[in-house]
């Protein structure tokens, strides 16, 4: 693929490989998540255009980073607990 002069996604088609369309295939598909919050994060985070992107501020109080946070919290709390 290239890029053309209006930062499109173009395909240039070879002997190869089957040219593929962008975004003809949703993420969830291709990835199997079930996860809609780990999705939308994602999806921010591969926002062609940077002024569109998500910032590190804004990934960083994403929700779903945010229950990322919570579960190592919480699983580094009890494991901290445990006697061996």
């Amino acid at each position: 693929m290239i890029i053309d002069s209006q930062g499109a996604l173009c395909l240039q088609p070879n002997d190869k490989v089957k040219p593929r369309t962008p975004g003809a295939r949703k993420l969830k598909d291709l990835l199997k998540a079930q996860d809609d919050d780990f999705l939308d994060f994602l999806m921010k985070c591969l926002t062609w255009t940077s002024e569109s992107r998500i910032t590190p501020e804004e990934g960083l109080n994403h929700p779903w980073l945010q229950k990322v946070f919570f579960f190592f919290f919480f699983f580094f709390q009890l494991s901290s607990n445990i006697i061996f």
